[in-house]
């Protein structure tokens, strides 16, 4: 071995930990228990992830925008935030996306929205088919709403919905007044006809009479349909109907006549009822009911007379 061998073999010799072995002219390095990093198998540690968004995550987006910090304040997380923004992309993408009607804009930029989102250009560009026929009395109203309905800029499928709405609790208010006058009809006639008993079409014949004598039928019409504070029509209250039978045995006796009977004045059937007297004693004295309203006719005849003398 030459003398620089031999130096550079002293050298690696000496500089080899003092626990190094030399044995035979070789060295041993020293044994470990533990592998390379080649050699390990054992299972990688966990890396730990970054920390989550800090609770001023808001502040730190807004920067210095105020107003942008109010948007932010409707997001419960970031993760909300990035959801919103890809539905506002999406939509976009889609043309669903529509700009939004600046601040006094100008004749131009108002049409061009308007026609861009549905809004006619006029009140009466507004179509309310909603499956029903307007009366006079709906017109008024969906003519103030479509006026109503321009000024906010509701696009037409919007307000097509709103008058539907009114369609509709339109038909249920009329359904529920139809059913309150069924109701009221049936119990006004049956208290009526309790407290009359046969004399109940009599009374409503004279009803109909005194008051055909005295105004057009369109107006008769009228008042029997007005409604009592109770939103009783007037046709059906009992209170009402005996005022008028009472007004019509005073001024009118004839109206008593019932209809259907072949008679058309009161002394047309006392006329009948006295010859039925005359010729069948023994049925007469058994036939209350002739007999009750024979007593009734006289009685209204002479108040008939009665009146006239006064007069």
């Amino acid at each position: 071995m030459s003398e620089d061998t031999d130096a550079l073999a002293g050298g690696m010799v000496d500089t080899a930990p003092a626990d190094t072995a030399v044995s035979g002219g070789e060295t041993t390095a020293p044994s470990s228990n533990k592998g390379t990093l080649i050699d390990s198998d054992a299972a990688d540690k966990p890396v730990a992830a970054p920390a989550d968004w800090p609770e001023d995550w808001r502040i730190k987006l807004a920067g210095e925008d105020k107003s942008y910090l109010k948007t932010l304040d409707r997001f419960n997380s970031p993760g909300d935030l990035a959801k919103a923004y890809r539905d506002a992309q999406q939509r976009l993408s889609s043309g669903n996306l529509k700009a939004v009607l600046p601040d006094n804009p100008s004749p131009e930029e108002l049409n061009a929205w308007r026609a861009e989102n549905g809004v006619p250009m006029s009140p009466d560009g507004y179509k309310f088919d909603v499956g029903r026929q307007w009366s006079d009395e709906d017109r008024p109203v969906l003519d103030s709403f479509a006026a109503y309905a321009l000024e906010n800029n509701i696009p037409q499928q919007y307000a097509e919905k709103v008058a539907a709405f009114y369609a509709a609790s339109q038909q249920q208010n009329l359904a529920a007044v139809e059913e309150f006058d069924e109701r009221n009809h049936q119990q006004g006639g049956d208290q009526l006809r309790a407290e009359w008993g046969q004399e109940y079409r009599r009374n409503i014949n004279a009803i109909k009479n005194t008051l055909a004598a005295h105004a057009p039928e369109e107006i008769v019409s009228q008042m029997l349909s007005s409604r009592t504070p109770d939103g009783r029509r007037w046709g059906d209250s009992p209170a009402m109907l005996k005022i008028f039978a009472s007004l019509a045995r005073e001024s009118n006796p004839s109206a008593t006549v019932v209809p259907g009977t072949g008679f058309t004045t009161t002394e047309d059937e006392l006329t009948s009822l006295e010859k039925f007297m005359r010729e069948n004693r023994q049925e007469w004295f058994k036939d209350s009911a002739k007999q009750e309203r024979y007593r009734e006719l006289i009685e209204a005849r002479e108040a008939g007379r009665s009146k006239g003398r006064a007069a």
